[in-house]
């Protein structure tokens, strides 16, 4: 398993923990398409597909985040597939589905890492499909903050890591696939009497490879 699986596991038996943000942009697919999230955490992003009408499927290095997302999406009458897995570590199934969401997910892992779980990614990918991609990126308050362990990535006092992107480098993660969107949204928040620009990269990848 990843070396910072019991981190998340103690992170999420700490307290209740859902994340505060608001929905987040998903890619138009249709109904009952096949998502594989990864990282599904609490499921905020889950119950979101699911209430698309999605058919998702999600994994996570937590167990007591997985049940916490099970449980809430059976509190509103769905029952998705969600699992405790490694992305790095675990087998996916090959051509499986129609989207894979990778949603705050590469920046908690190292260089190396992150072109394994993209290489992973696309292998359970299906032809014509999708990924979609959202991070932090170098324009965050944050980027800059704690010991910089890898370039442009930050060891935070948590025991976690955080790596910030360029729109260059999301691009370079999924060169060999056709860009449907690339963009970083910057935004202000109030950071005590203060305010302080937090930022992203939104990107959506489309699988062109002929595969048999």
């Amino acid at each position: 398993m990843s070396m910072f699986s019991d981190l998340w596991e103690e992170y999420y038996r700490r307290k209740e923990v859902h994340w505060g943000g608001g929905p987040i942009p998903l890619p138009d697919l249709p109904k009952g398409a096949r998502v594989l999230e990864i990282g599904c955490g609490t499921g905020n992003i889950t119950l979101q597909a699911l209430e698309r009408g999605y058919d998702v499927t999600g994994i996570d290095l937590s167990r007591t985040a997985v049940q916490t997302a099970r449980e809430r999406a059976s509190s509103r009458g769905f029952t998705p597939d969600l699992d405790v897995m490694d992305i790095l570590m675990d087998d996916l199934p090959e051509n499986e589905y129609d989207a894979v969401f990778l949603h705050h997910v590469l920046g908690s892992m190292w260089e190396e890492e992150r072109s394994e779980a993209v290489k992973r990614s696309r292998f359970a990918l299906r032809n014509g499909g999708d990924i979609s991609f959202i991070d932090f990126s170098m324009n965050d308050m944050r980027f800059g903050k704690g010991q910089e362990v890898e370039k442009d990535t930050f060891l935070k006092g948590t025991g976690f890591i955080q790596h910030f992107f360029t729109e260059g480098e999301v691009r370079s993660l999924f060169s060999d696939m056709q860009i449907m969107r690339v963009e970083e949204i910057n935004w202000e928040q109030n950071v005590g009497p203060e305010t302080a620009t937090r930022s992203r990269i939104f990107a959506h990848f489309r699988d062109q490879r002929l595969r048999t």
